[in-house]
């Protein structure tokens, strides 16, 4: 009986010794390929979240055009771009949910391209994979969302383009040893009233706004669509049509402009730096779909201003 006991007990052990092994070797693995990695931190949602160095962080651009990049709701880090028709990033995105929705309602879950990896209270993840109807393009997404204190935190993996393979192996691996370093951390106690400056600058883009918006409406009337091709950002091609590098402060960017993929539909996007007005009555939500333009969610979280027309 004690030999038998004994062995068990043995056996026991040696289990524990080998699994605990196995998920020490994981988690210390992943720590040592991110030790050298830079840590985004931000103060007024409250969290942070290490990434790569040779990823692009959005932070340049934001920070160029006067935005404080540790305050956003939205940003994004871009892979380099070994093939021009493809685009890579991965994407923060914080929402409200004064409602407490279910998490799955903010990943835009689709059945026929998307797998539910996980649903639970406080967390939820899907994985699609899909090629675009009307397109030669593909879309492979990871969405991951966490809920906590009627806010979600949404991380996603985008890559769109012309992609016959959708697995991306790298591209997975960087991205779950991202969402592994991702942690809620103090939100700074009182939010940066606006200020004179940070005023005027969202006044002048909401002005930006009305100008492109008529550039828009004169080419529509003189050629009968919107200049651009849908599924990207078509800000650099606009800039052609409407000669905007002269007439606009480029500073009190950012901006995007989307077109549908029949060029009867457009969206123009910037980013406030105060809550406004305006933003109670703009295009909210994802018009041209889940990889496309992000037009936030009405609350006093909101800084995506979008308008546009042929849209809901």
């Amino acid at each position: 009986m004690n030999k038998t006991f004994s062995k068990i007990r043995i056996i026991i052990v040696f289990i524990a010794l080998i699994t605990g092994g196995i998920l020490a070797w994981q988690y210390f693995g992943l720590k040592a390929e991110t030790t050298n990695w830079n840590t985004y931190r931000n103060v007024k949602y409250g969290y942070e979240i290490k990434y790569p160095p040779n990823l692009k962080m959005e932070k340049e651009e934001l920070e160029k055009r006067g935005i404080p990049v540790e305050i956003v709701s939205r940003i994004s880090w871009s892979f380099p771009q070994e093939i021009p028709e493809v685009t890579k990033e991965i994407v923060i995105d914080i929402r409200d949910n004064p409602e407490k929705k279910p998490l799955l309602s903010f990943l835009e879950y689709e059945s026929a391209s998307c797998k539910i990896e996980a649903q639970e209270p406080t967390f939820a993840r899907i994985s699609c994979k899909e090629k675009i109807e009307g397109t030669n393009q593909g879309l492979k997404l990871i969405d991951s969302a966490f809920g906590k204190d009627r806010v979600v935190y949404k991380i996603s993996l985008v890559i769109l383009g012309l992609i016959s393979d959708l697995d991306f192996p790298h591209e997975v691996n960087v991205y779950n040893l991202m969402f592994s370093t991702f942690k809620f951390i103090e939100k700074e106690k009182e939010i940066k009233a606006p200020t004179p400056e940070s005023n005027s600058r969202d006044n002048r883009r909401l002005s930006d706004m009305k100008m492109i918006e008529s550039c828009l409406e004169i080419i529509h009337d003189e050629k009968g669509y919107y200049p651009g091709i849908t599924g990207s950002n078509q800000w650099d091609t606009l800039k052609g049509f409407c000669n905007l590098e002269q007439n606009l402060f480029l500073p009190s960017g950012p901006y995007e402009y989307w077109v549908s993929s029949d060029n009867q539909s457009y969206i123009l996007k910037t980013t406030l730096e105060n809550y406004h007005q305006l933003l109670k009555e703009d295009i909210d939500g994802t018009p041209f779909g889940k990889a496309a333009v992000q037009c936030g969610i009405q609350g006093e979280n909101e800084r995506e201003y979008c308008i546009g027309r042929g849209t809901k």
